[in-house]
């Protein structure tokens, strides 16, 4: 969940511009609140530093929705943050139709009214993945693999670093082999939809960072 405490430490490097992309946790747990919202209440959801990092409240839009938004307004009011904008989140799984897609989908209408109110610019990360991802055999036209939640599905993230760091597997290998043509394990980019990201922030950066290494 969207902490307003962790822009504040970023803000100590006052930094000009700030680009946000939060939220699939969110939409995790509250698609399944009996038991993906509860890996988030314990704090297992975050892997090791899980005791850190529990939260009481089991994830919702509505929380979600005044956290982020709090998160912006901290960085509008800094200042010293002149430019500021947030990704939509990407799908969960790659069926267009999902339920998990469809809770995406309202996450990212809250990002994109939240952009709006606090003079954010909207990056719509969703709608890049699925232009690449709708060309690919994998995804069949958007009727792709489902995410069936942690519950279900939990397996995957913890095969996917696996095969990366003790096989050495490519993300999008990782990707290929389990049916996924932007996403690694049903959640995670793989290198595909990570390289979707990067064409998508760059141009955003380069209007207000001069590089820092020079051809």
């Amino acid at each position: 969940i969207p902490n307003p405490r962790t822009p504040m430490q970023a803000l100590k490097l006052k930094p000009s511009v700030v680009v946000l992309l939060g939220g699939t946790n969110d939409a995790m747990g509250t698609l399944k609140p009996e038991t993906n919202g509860k890996l988030y209440t314990s704090g297992l959801a975050y892997g090791l530093s899980a005791q850190k990092k529990a939260n009481p409240n089991l994830p919702t839009l509505e929380l979600y929705t005044m956290q982020m938004g709090e998160i912006l307004r901290l960085l509008k009011e800094s200042g010293f943050v002149k430019h500021r904008a947030v990704l939509s989140i990407p799908m969960l799984g790659e069926n267009l139709d999902s339920e998990a897609n469809m809770m995406v989908n309202k996450f990212n209408a809250a990002i994109r009214s939240l952009a709006t109110e606090h003079q954010a610019t909207f990056l719509d990360l969703n709608q890049g993945l699925w232009k690449v991802a709708m060309d690919s055999s994998l995804t069949q036209g958007g009727n792709g693999k489902d995410w069936e939640g942690l519950d279900k599905g939990g397996l995957e993230l913890v095969l996917a670093p696996l095969l990366v760091y003790g096989l050495g597997w490519s993300w999008n290998e990782v990707g290929d082999w389990l049916g996924y043509s932007v996403l690694t394990d049903g959640v995670h980019l793989n290198d595909r939809g990570g390289e979707v990201a990067a064409h998508l922030v760059a141009p955003y950066l380069e209007k207000f960072v001069e590089p820092s290494i020079k051809p």
